[in-house]
């Protein structure tokens, strides 16, 4: 009998999601007819720019860099 008992509930928990699930997706488009979509605003793509090594220093920089923006660097600016 106990059997019984534990299948019987395993089918009553089935039979309850699957009753819940219905449930939320025929109320998911009604919610969606009564507010308007609002469009999200994309923020600007950042450009990536490679780095390279300072030739004098070995501090990382972008490659349209003259030098690195140390004081010390010899590099001329």
């Amino acid at each position: 009998m106990p059997g019984l008992v534990k299948l019987l509930i395993v089918v009553l928990i089935i039979g309850a999601a699957w009753y819940i699930m219905r449930w939320f997706n025929r109320v998911h488009p009604q919610m969606a007819q009564r507010r308007p979509a609002q469009p999200r605003a994309r923020k600007p793509m950042i450009e990536a720019e490679d780095l390279v090594p300072c030739r004098a220093c070995g501090t990382y920089m972008p490659v349209s860099a003259r030098n690195c923006g140390k004081p010390a660097c010899p590099l001329p600016r």
